[in-house]
């Protein structure tokens, strides 16, 4: 699944682009990425844990409180959204998103990023519920098949598309099931970016910083692809290999959503600064309009300069 290493990239450098913790009570000390790979564990997060008792007396009013869950829902608050929409899964639903997110990470490997399965789980409910956020609010409830006492399958018709959700009976109140309308697909998320693969470093680092600057604010995934060091793209194209993708392409397209959700933030670079120089490495920082930055190593090679992501 792409949008695990979309997690990544967003993520990596970053000093305060993840959302922050909740201010409840710490949550217990997560497993090693091994131990998460090996045995998948319920996702624990305080902050669903917390969250006040759902009930829905009918599949009809489940569905009224997913609709509820998605307002505000960006690519901008996805692990919040997330959480909002994780009181309203089945025991089965959170089983299937946990081994979603757990069997990614090992899937992924060692990382220089803290990914957990939290940050995974919330954030792959939390995009859905973004792509499907404006067609949300009029979406209506066609058909409602009872296959069981215990169980139901709801035919909604979704702006132009039709979605299936399955609603089924815990004890005395309806949650979602696991199934495949409960998480959109990759084609649903990423976009293929206009241009080409054309790696293309600069004569200096100092170009290097602004050139990946205006590639921040008005260029594409192939344009950032192109700024990595030969190394960081062979790493990058590992990882998606990992992920099931299929080479150069598709990495440019986990490029261009992270540059494009960051758009659509309104997220900007106020600065770009060069600073550890040597005669062939420098530290490239950029600071961003919503206090966060990336720090990028900066490498010159064969007498290019190029960036490079802390993966």
């Amino acid at each position: 699944m792409k949008l695990a290493l979309a997690v990544v990239v967003a993520l990596a450098g970053c000093s305060k682009d993840r959302e922050p913790a909740p201010a409840a009570d710490p949550a217990p000390p997560r497993p090693s990425v091994a131990a998460d790979a090996a045995a998948p564990k319920p996702i624990d997060s305080p902050k669903a844990i917390d969250s006040p008792r759902f009930d829905a007396a009918s599949p009809q009013a489940l569905f009224a409180a997913y609709q509820a869950a998605h307002a505000g829902a960006t690519t901008a608050n996805p692990i919040d959204t997330g959480r909002r929409i994780w009181p309203l899964l089945s025991a089965d639903a959170r089983d299937m998103v946990t081994k979603m997110s757990t069997e990614t990470i090992g899937k992924l490997g060692p990382t220089a990023i803290k990914v957990s399965p939290e940050d995974i789980g919330y954030k792959v409910l939390g995009e859905t519920a973004a792509v499907r956020a404006q067609a949300m609010p009029t979406a209506t409830i066609v058909a409602a098949r009872a296959l069981t006492k215990d169980r139901t399958t709801l035919d909604i018709k979704l702006g132009g598309e039709h979605l299936e959700l399955v609603a089924v009976r815990e004890g005395a109140s309806w949650r979602l099931a696991a199934g495949p309308g409960l998480v959109v697909s990759d084609t649903e998320v990423f976009r293929a970016p206009s241009g080409r693969e054309a790696p293309a470093g600069a004569a200096t680092v100092d170009e290097a910083a602004a050139k990946f600057r205006d590639v921040l604010a008005r260029g594409t995934g192939w344009d950032a692809y192109n700024m990595m060091s030969p190394a960081n793209r062979e790493r990058l194209l590992a990882l998606m290999g990992q992920m099931g993708g299929t080479g150069a392409g598709d990495v440019a397209k986990v490029f261009e959503k992270t540059i494009a959700d960051r758009r659509r933030a309104g997220i900007t670079v106020v600065k770009a600064e060069v600073t550890d120089r040597t005669a062939d490495a420098a530290t490239v920082v950029l600071s961003y309009s919503n206090g966060a930055s990336d720090r990028f190593h900066a490498v010159r090679v064969d007498g290019k300069w190029w960036l490079e992501m802390p993966i």
